[in-house]
């Protein structure tokens, strides 16, 4: 977290272009939905900027945000001094079960440690019938890769077929994963309910029978 503490006085200079394509994604899936929420959960926050366009179209929202850097809680408490912040992982969120509405988070999942574990958690604090969009970089294409690998600055991607798999095993249901404009992968899932309808799309189907098979015995 040391690099994230550092930048967080720079991070909207220096990121904001990027991280505002995200934003936009997310918020339009919510608002394609049909979703108007009462509290909304930002995961992996940074500075707070989109829980404060949250706050912008939905002012009668509640705002929960977590990061594990500190300084950027920081930053996001001077822009937003109604949210309630944390700093705290993805993988264990400081949030009570059923309370959320909407759960979003953008340009964090690649960063975080556990993602079945983390996706359980967004499942966990999730209201019934609530929402859950994650929006995170694709994988980079062969050149930029080898670039990023040269410059040390590679983390692992996900691919809309990981997503959903790993939503499947996070305990939500996957309504859509997407590739979009600008490089990007877009989840929009929402809390598995007990009857569960059979996954319709391919990435759904291989995700369904990949959790659902019965395990390989070993010799």
């Amino acid at each position: 977290m040391a690099a994230f503490n550092k930048a967080a006085d720079t991070y909207d200079q220096q990121h904001g272009a990027t991280c505002g394509v995200a934003h936009r994604l997310a918020l339009a899936a919510v608002a394609a939905h049909g979703t108007v929420p009462r509290s909304v959960l930002d995961i992996g926050c940074g500075t707070g900027v989109l829980l404060d366009l949250v706050a912008q179209r939905w002012p009668q929202a509640r705002l929960r945000g977590v990061d594990p850097a500190q300084r950027m809680i920081d930053v996001a408490g001077r822009r937003l001094p109604q949210a309630e912040l944390a700093v705290a992982t993805a993988e264990r969120l400081p949030v009570p079960d059923a309370s959320v509405d909407l759960v979003l988070s953008t340009t964090s999942f690649n960063h975080w440690s556990d993602h079945r574990a983390a996706l359980r958690e967004a499942a966990r604090v999730a209201r019934p019938g609530g929402l859950v969009v994650v929006v995170e970089h694709a994988p980079p294409g062969l050149l930029m890769g080898a670039l990023l690998r040269l410059t040390g600055r590679m983390v692992r991607h996900h691919s809309p077929t990981d997503f959903a798999r790993l939503a499947w095993a996070g305990g939500l249901h996957p309504l859509r994963v997407t590739r979009e404009e600008g490089g990007f992968v877009r989840l929009l899932a929402r809390p598995e309910s007990a009857a569960r309808p059979y996954p319709t799309t391919w990435a759904e189907r291989i995700a369904f029978g990949a959790r659902t098979a019965p395990p390989k015995e070993t010799s």
